[in-house]
């Protein structure tokens, strides 16, 4: 039950967020890396990152009882 939330949340983040958090926290490739296949910069990607975290928090934060 808690995977398939998980796999919800993730799948509802915009596909902008959803490819490089997948990329960079999931499958643990380097950030720079990462910003070859969109071809932007290492920064953007770090910043897209934080970004599906924070929506990730919001969309998951009834799990642990927290207002977003």
């Amino acid at each position: 039950m808690l995977a398939a939330r998980v796999r919800e949340a993730v799948e509802r983040l915009p596909e902008l967020y959803r490819v490089a958090f997948v990329l960079r926290d999931l499958e643990e490739v380097p950030t720079e890396d990462v910003a070859v296949i969109p071809g932007v910069e290492p920064a953007a990607v770090r910043q897209r990152v934080h970004r599906a975290r924070l929506m990730l928090r919001g969309f998951l934060s009834d799990l642990a009882g927290v207002r977003p």
